[in-house]
């Protein structure tokens, strides 16, 4: 997104204890200082420039970074691939690099939520980004709750994408 868009993005959702992620943050300092919106920055944390990325948003005045695991950016889109260290080591260093909170963003296993525990991650956010990881035989959602037990309520669990109605998101709370 360009920096007009985002800024619009941003006063969209300025609802108070409403949440924005920000790809790339790159709205101005004042508008997300002035919003009522936490902003957080997502970064690819395959990408060797993740951690300036971090350090540009919190400086904007992102809360907290919001790392994608399990896929990495390629030219054509995103695509899956195992949680690696490196993106392991962009959750560990959220905290160095911004003193902010690093989230690990892309979570559909039980085993990447572990693996993002272990990283230190203090919140997870349960995406297949938009149906571009996994099949589309299974509906993501139905992974959820084997995502939540494997947390224990270590930390907050959060979901994206696939709501389109109230209903849905009365599934997603039935399903942990």
């Amino acid at each position: 997104l360009d920096s007009v868009a985002e800024a619009a993005l941003i006063r969209g959702a300025s609802a108070p204890n409403a949440t924005l992620i920000a790809a790339g943050a790159t709205a101005t300092r004042a508008t997300i200082r002035e919003s009522k919106t936490a902003v957080w920055c997502q970064v690819f944390g395959s990408d060797s420039d993740a951690m300036d990325g971090i350090k540009r948003a919190v400086d904007a005045g992102c809360r907290a970074a919001c790392v994608t695991i399990g896929a990495e950016q390629t030219p054509r889109g995103v695509r899956g691939v195992t949680v690696d260290a490196r993106q392991g080591r962009t959750i560990e260093a959220a905290w160095k690099a911004g003193n902010v909170p690093g989230i690990a963003k892309g979570v559909t296993s039980p085993a990447a939520a572990r693996q993002a525990l272990q990283h230190g991650a203090v919140g997870l956010v349960f995406s297949n980004y938009g149906g571009l990881l996994g099949s589309a035989a299974r509906a993501s959602i139905l992974d959820l709750p084997a995502v939540v037990d494997a947390v224990a309520g270590k930390v907050p669990v959060l979901t994206d994408g696939g709501f389109r109605r109230g209903t849905d998101v009365l599934k997603a709370l039935a399903l942990g």
